[in-house]
């Protein structure tokens, strides 16, 4: 789902088309409907992995998913809006924008909505998590119309989640045990550069005919267990990750003990007073939090090959951020929830998660029967 839009067509992308006074450059794998431009997978609520793009009424609108899954800069020197990329001015994701003939023009928007305070258990997180991924993954097949819908287990939790709400849901999906890139003529010319911007995009596969991914993206921020939120949310409540991660042991505790996070930590640590000065009420904490994941883009689509992401949902997040401390803890250092949740939906699939983080142990899940289909790609 990359796009350029312009005065004249950039040379960046393989197909162009006149909207209006503008020149809508693109990727492949975009549907055109009576004027409107679109890609992706949008649900009834409107949130979703999504974009569209139409000419209405003198202006350009681009609509998208509640939680934009893409970031979108401006710039004004060349009158470009893109998310390849792009130079200028960054639009953060609490922003609507439209062209008209000759300018960009913007509208604030709440993308967070209300946010219960209520405290819940693990247990009762874990119940409303699950309802809500099954649900996902039940209206998934008529949304896929006839693309086949592919999920790579790797071994970590929220791709056994995932895996085990369409278990949970008994919906079909190929499993895969390799990983596949098809080259077309747009990541030919743009993937390395793309990835060396966007670190989910030296995580990703690409099939030239139509396809859904699975993906796993925006697990760690929206199940509250990315170092930089946790970090924002730990100094707050006046925690030391540091400290506790010397004599504690759990799924995340190695990769939380990796010299980058230890330093993010330690920095949130040494300015928790003015954390607490700055976000005076748990309510206002939580509200950062939020926004930062909103702005945290990792996988929107590439070519033919749309990337349904489940975990990009703000409303996991305020779940999870409705446990109460000790719980939380358990969430940071063990994955405690996910492990409730994937127990709720399949529970042999806590045999076939890594012991650690990025551990990547894929031999645990020799026991998945996966899905090859023809010509595919090992790298």
């Amino acid at each position: 789902m990359f796009f350029s839009i312009a005065p004249a067509a950039d040379p960046r992308f393989p197909c162009h088309d006149q909207l209006g006074p503008w020149v809508f450059s693109h990727d492949n794998g975009w549907d055109q409907h009576q004027g409107q431009w679109s890609k992706g997978i949008r649900n009834p609520d409107q949130t979703g992995n999504w974009a569209g793009l139409q000419w209405i009424d003198s202006r350009l609108h681009l609509d998208h998913g509640a939680w934009r899954s893409f970031p979108l800069w401006w710039d004004q020197g060349s009158r470009t809006l893109t998310n390849l990329l792009g130079t200028g001015q960054p639009i953060w994701a609490n922003t609507r924008v439209y062209l008209d003939a000759d300018s960009l023009y913007t509208a604030p928007f709440d993308p967070v909505g209300q946010f219960s305070r209520e405290s819940l258990s693990l247990d009762q997180a874990a119940d409303i998590i699950s309802d809500r991924l099954v649900q996902q993954v039940q209206r998934l097949p008529e949304q896929c119309g006839d693309r086949p819908c592919r999920l790579f287990l790797t071994g970590g939790i929220d791709t056994l989640m995932i895996f085990g709400a369409f278990k949970y849901a008994q919906v079909p999906v190929d499993v895969i045990d390799y990983e596949h890139l098809e080259y077309d003529w747009f990541l030919d010319q743009n993937l390395q550069a793309i990835r060396e911007r966007h670190w989910a995009y030296a995580q990703i596969h690409h099939w030239t005919q139509p396809t859904v991914l699975v993906s796993g993206g925006c697990g760690d921020e929206s199940m509250m267990r990315g170092p930089t939120t946790l970090a924002l949310w730990a100094a707050w409540h006046g925690l030391d990750v540091n400290s506790m991660l010397l004599s504690r042991t759990g799924y995340h505790v190695h990769y939380f003990s990796q010299p980058k996070n230890r330093q993010i930590f330690q920095d949130h640590w040494q300015r928790r007073e003015q954390i607490k000065q700055t976000h005076t009420t748990a309510q206002q904490l939580h509200q950062q939090i939020l926004d930062i994941n909103l702005n945290d883009h990792q996988h929107w689509h590439l070519g033919h090959t749309l990337t349904w992401t489940p975990l990009l949902d703000l409303e996991l997040t305020k779940t999870v951020l409705r446990l109460d401390p000790d719980s939380m803890i358990e969430q940071m250092i063990d994955a405690a929830l996910c492990k409730r949740v994937l127990a709720q939906l399949f529970e042999p699939g806590l045999s076939l998660l890594s012991p650690n983080k990025n551990y990547r142990s894929r031999s645990l899940l020799h026991g998945i029967k996966a899905t090859r289909p023809p010509g595919n790609v090992l790298l």
